[in-house]
């Protein structure tokens, strides 16, 4: 048996984005020591300034695509699907500090579309010869990302950095990215970006590194690693 299409191939797949996390929690370490009873909190509402204690919460929705990325299938690692997320999201600052704040992001319901995951179909030619030709089908997943944290820095009034990280889980309606693997994956992301604070709200523009696996409870389990850009609002 031999495939088709075998071009395209990477040097090595992408490494799950694990560093969002250990970057936080680096600004964290830094900042302990500046941290303020009071104040306003970088990117933090007109509304949270004069109040502390961060019992606030408030919610946005958040978008983030990458395109040509890879993709571990059996004809080896090709470069060729896409990924978008979307989703609806909470915010709550837990710790606050002259430069920034700590908040609690989970992510209800994320959307996910993750394009070009291979189905294959056995060919067979005259002589004995057999192909095993793939063809593409997108997929749509929806799930929950309930451990979410964001550090923030103050770099202005009115503009700053941020850093975060977080982890769930999302359902899809077939099998990704191969057919032998399952439908149930788990998600885990770090993302940077910076922020603008006006009176509508705060806008969010960044990077983000996104990774979908099924933890190895399918017969295999390549895993999706997608670099992507995303934006955010919140009030």
């Amino acid at each position: 048996m031999r495939l088709l299409d075998s071009t395209y191939a990477l040097g090595r797949p992408i490494r799950p984005p694990i560093f969002g996390a250990a970057l936080a929690m680096i600004v964290l370490s830094i900042c302990a020591g500046a941290q303020a009873p009071q104040g306003r909190a970088c990117g933090a509402s007109v509304s949270d300034s004069g109040r502390s204690g961060g019992e606030q919460w408030s919610f946005g929705a958040w978008l983030a695509a990458g395109t040509h990325e890879p993709i571990k299938t059996r004809e080896g690692h090709m470069e060729d699907r896409a990924l978008y997320i979307t989703g609806i999201t909470a915010s709550r600052p837990l710790n606050r500090w002259r430069f920034g704040d700590l908040r609690f992001t989970p992510t209800l319901v994320p959307g996910i579309l993750a394009t070009a995951n291979r189905e294959y179909r056995s060919v067979q030619y005259p002589g004995g010869g057999v192909d095993l030709l793939p063809y593409k089908k997108s997929a749509f997943g929806v799930g929950l990302i309930p451990v979410a944290f964001e550090a923030t820095a103050l770099a202005s009034p009115r503009a700053g950095i941020v850093i975060g990280g977080g982890g769930g889980a999302a359902y899809f309606d077939r099998r990704i990215p191969d057919p032998e693997e399952t439908r149930f994956n788990f998600l885990a992301d770090g993302h940077a970006g910076v922020y603008l604070r006006s009176t509508a709200g705060v806008t969010t523009f960044g990077f983000r590194l996104q990774h979908i696996s099924n933890g190895n409870t399918g017969r295999v389990n390549p895993g999706l690693d997608s670099r992507m850009l995303y934006i955010a609002f919140r009030r």
